[in-house]
């Protein structure tokens, strides 16, 4: 899950992370678990010592004892359940953390990867934006003004811009007129933009805005009444929208985080923090 996935921030930003200079001594490699469904992880010890190690992961950690030349499987009778992309930490005293992550699809909805810089990314496909919105999205939602009542009763579609620092999304909008004559749909165009929350752990929506509306057959001396009903809705529609929330181990290291940025990249909504 991505909830889970993000604890990868935990140990990168701590200060004992910081504190450590020494490269561990380990291999890593996965293999499919036997069960199915999920991966099992599988560290060797290449030193010559008796290794005392550390394992966080999916919000739980777990120590371990490894002699030299031998490999420890960690999975499902150690209480983890990997899945695709999820991010794990190895350490001891005296060593470097390793940081890794699982192996994930090409086309998975969510990827996390640590860049050279030493931070990390974390980025969304759009599908994986759309299908977030029903979860946070009371509908219908409705305002009126004296002229015109109007209505959001669809679930906005996500539309990514690459370059752009902000989410675009049409919303198809059901506008009646007070006066009780026709009732004319209409499509808007809004966009926000995604922001990092380090109080709560979500990532939200920011700054909306309507970019225009489409819409005929109406007198153009309502169109500004029109916009100015439905820029008072976008707040209504997107103003709890959040992407994710990040879980408890992440929310202990929370005043650690620094976002550096959030833009639509290769199609997809990347979050980098440092």
């Amino acid at each position: 899950m991505v909830l889970l996935s993000l604890a990868v921030l935990t140990i990168l930003l701590s200060p004992i992370a910081k504190s450590q200079t020494t490269p561990l001594p380990v291999s890593t490699s996965v293999r499919k678990s036997f069960l199915g469904g999920s991966y099992v992880l599988q560290v060797r010890n290449t030193s010559n010592a008796l290794l005392a190690l550390w394992l966080e992961a999916k919000e739980k950690s777990y120590t371990f004892s490894l002699p030299p030349g031998t490999t420890k499987d960690i999975g499902w009778a150690q209480g983890f359940k990997f899945d695709a992309n999820d991010a794990y930490f190895i350490s001891g005293n005296g060593f470097d953390t390793l940081k890794q992550v699982m192996p994930s699809p090409d086309l998975s909805p969510y990827r996390i990867a640590f860049p050279p810089n030493g931070g990390l990314a974390i980025s969304f496909s759009q599908s994986f934006l759309q299908n977030q919105l029903p979860k946070y999205l009371a509908l219908p939602i409705k305002q009126s003004s004296r002229i015109v009542d109007v209505a959001v009763t669809d679930v906005p579609e996500i539309t990514l811009k690459d370059g752009s620092d902000r989410v675009y999304a049409n919303i198809p909008v059901h506008t009646s007129w007070v006066s009780g004559k026709a009732q004319i749909p209409m499509n808007a165009m809004v966009s926000f933009v995604p922001q990092f929350d380090p109080s709560s752990g979500k990532i939200v929506a920011s700054s909306i805005k309507l970019e225009n509306i489409q819409i005929e057959g109406i007198p153009g001396e309502w169109l500004n009444d029109l916009a100015t009903v439905t820029n008072s809705i976008l707040p209504l529609v997107f103003g709890s929208y959040q992407f994710c929330q990040l879980d408890k181990t992440v929310m202990k290291y929370i005043r650690f985080f620094n976002v550096q940025a959030i833009v639509v990249r290769g199609a997809r909504l990347e979050v980098q923090f440092l």
